[in-house]
């Protein structure tokens, strides 16, 4: 096994040199701290979604969003999320592109009328994140306004 002590590890193949980063470890445990980074706003969804629909716009490494470099320790990223529907009924999940449905990611409830929230969400593969409505068709407009890293 290995114990991360930042970007260092040490491996149990010298065990006294284990026990020395275990105790230390016990005895002080490092605390992350999350540097939050505030970015020009950029609209990267903004669609009608049917029930049942799925869309999965980049949120990393395209022009405007969180730029490639800051997914060094990425903890995650900062979108304002507005949506309008005729009725109200089911939610919206903002998720990681290739996580599990409706058990990981953020779910805003669907209410008639429109909705604003800022939330925060971990983007999938490619850098994408998974939006989908449940019940409703609705008009979904999201927009990338930060992300955050663990320093």
């Amino acid at each position: 096994f290995a114990v991360a002590n930042g970007q260092q590890y040490v491996g149990s193949d010298y065990p006294v040199a284990t026990r020395k980063v275990l105790a230390e470890l016990t005895a002080k445990p490092p605390t992350p701290t999350v540097r939050r980074t505030k970015l020009r706003p950029k609209t990267v969804l903004d669609k009608r979604l049917a029930k049942g629909a799925r869309s999965y716009p980049r949120i990393i490494g395209a022009p405007g969003v969180v730029p490639t470099a800051a997914q060094t320790r990425l903890q995650s990223v900062r979108v304002r999320v507005t949506i309008k529907a005729a009725a109200s009924g089911g939610h919206l999940e903002l998720a990681p592109s290739n996580s599990r449905l409706d058990r990981d990611g953020v779910s805003i409830a669907i209410t008639k009328g429109t909705t604003t929230r800022t939330v925060e969400v971990s983007p999938g593969d490619y850098g994408r994140l998974r939006v989908r409505a449940t019940a409703a068709t609705v008009r979904v407009t999201v927009t990338v306004v930060g992300h955050a890293n663990v320093t």
